[in-house]
């Protein structure tokens, strides 16, 4: 993320508009440390059925239904956006099958608060390279 990116408001507004231009920024920027993210949440799942990628790509496809659908308008920051996309990467690792974290029993995985998120990705490779 640069000094020069768009607030995360309007690129999501962007998307939902219509532009495909706006969605490539948003993944570009989170692409790699949800990689990293899922690759740490399913290293103890030795029989998983899916790699980090396949997680990170579904999350990304709640991220586009929830965002069309307006679900996600209240989200004004980076951290938020982050959290959000961090919390339903967690629950994709548990059970690929969920839609989004909303539909979560509360049991499985908690929903990680903005503050955390930064911590946590602090600790992954890719995000401490880019930082």
């Amino acid at each position: 993320m640069s000094e020069l990116s768009p607030p995360i408001s309007l690129l999501l507004k962007r998307f939902k508009s219509g532009e495909q231009e706006a969605l490539a920024e948003l993944v570009g920027e989170y692409w790699a440390g949800l990689v990293d993210f899922a690759r740490s949440r399913l290293k103890d799942h030795p029989l998983r059925g899916s790699d980090e990628e396949d997680v990170v790509q579904s999350a990304l496809v709640a991220f586009v239904g929830e965002v069309r659908a307006g679900r996600l308008e209240a989200i004004e920051h980076r951290e938020e956006l982050l959290a959000w996309l961090m919390t339903v990467v967690a629950h994709k690792a548990v059970d690929p099958s969920r839609a989004t974290c909303s539909t979560c029993c509360g049991k499985c995985v908690r929903t990680i608060p903005p503050r955390r998120a930064r911590s946590i990705v602090a600790s992954l490779p890719t995000w401490r390279r880019s930082a």
